[in-house]
């Protein structure tokens, strides 16, 4: 086993041990010294790559979440409007009467069949049995 593929299996340990053991020894272990700096520019150039993709992912939950929620209230603003909106206006002859305030509306055939323009309360019940 290479020396790479045991700092990269035991890590910080290896690292450690080997050191120790360079001092040890009367060296200071120089082909250590290099291997350890390019553990550590390694490291932190993926601690970095990390960080902004957690930053990127969190942006664009961020973005996402916010869109949900427009949506929602976009939605639930356009049905409570049209819930709430006044009814048009229709286009039927309604005509109130001063005295009682009920609806009357003219009837063509009643108008018709007496000859004259009368207008029809509903109120009143229809009795026409023939």
């Amino acid at each position: 086993m290479s020396d790479e593929e045991r700092m990269q299996l035991y890590g910080l340990d290896y690292i450690r041990s080997q050191n120790e053991s360079n001092v040890d020894n009367g060296e200071f272990g120089l082909n250590f010294n290099r291997r350890s700096k390019r553990y550590v520019e390694e490291s932190q150039v993926k601690r970095e790559k990390l960080e902004g993709e957690l930053f990127s992912f969190l942006i664009n939950e961020i973005i996402f979440c916010v869109t949900i929620i427009l949506i929602f209230f976009v939605t639930t603003g356009y049905f409570t409007y049209k819930k709430f909106k006044p009814p048009k206006e229709r286009n039927c002859v309604v005509e109130y009467d001063e005295d009682t305030t009920t609806n009357k509306y003219e009837s063509k055939s009643w108008s018709k069949a007496t000859s004259s323009t009368t207008t029809k309360n509903f109120s009143e019940p229809q009795n026409t049995i023939t």
